[in-house]
């Protein structure tokens, strides 16, 4: 992993899209559920993402940006669906001497 965590292949940019998604679950105080969901499905995370593509013209008409096909393609590789994990679990403290 590079720059902090992030994989090779994940672009910056998806990057900062993953950790204002974890930013806005956290403030709404939904993280702790959404990591024992996400973790639990993370076996199927793919399949997951599929089911985002199928459902984001759906999703998107509530919520207007095409966030939900760009979390989608994101999604689609096992490294990625861990660092949005890791940016949910948000940071961690540096280690004392």
């Amino acid at each position: 992993m590079s720059d902090g965590g992030r994989p090779p292949s994940l672009d910056p940019a998806d990057d900062a899209f993953l950790a204002d998604l974890a930013a806005r679950v956290r403030g709404a105080g939904l993280a702790t559920p959404a990591l024992l969901w996400l973790a639990s499905s993370r076996p199927l995370s793919f399949l997951g993402s599929q089911a985002l593509h199928v459902a984001s013209p759906l999703c998107d008409l509530a919520v207007p940006g095409g966030g939900t096909a760009r979390l989608a393609r994101i999604l689609e590789r096992r490294s990625h669906f861990d660092r949005l994990l890791d940016h949910l679990e948000g940071p961690r403290p540096e280690a004392g001497p």
